[in-house]
């Protein structure tokens, strides 16, 4: 919401999702998407992070960069 507060699209690239789990239970996804700013601006392209406990289900920090 801070980036984009009216963010009309976002969309995931499922050929750019990595996920990796450690022996502790915490698991990282990675991957990379797009975003429509508003309706009147082009795409912009973002990566991000998003780390999981996955024993309790629960995120646990999240990360977007250019």
């Amino acid at each position: 919401k801070r980036r984009w507060p009216s963010v009309s699209r976002i969309a995931f690239s499922a050929d750019a999702m990595q996920l990796q789990q450690d022996a502790d239970g915490q698991a990282t996804l990675r991957g990379q998407g797009t975003a429509q700013p508003t309706p009147r601006d082009p795409d912009t392209h973002f990566s991000y992070r998003c780390t999981l406990d996955a024993r309790r289900g629960r995120v646990v920090a999240t990360r977007i960069g250019d």
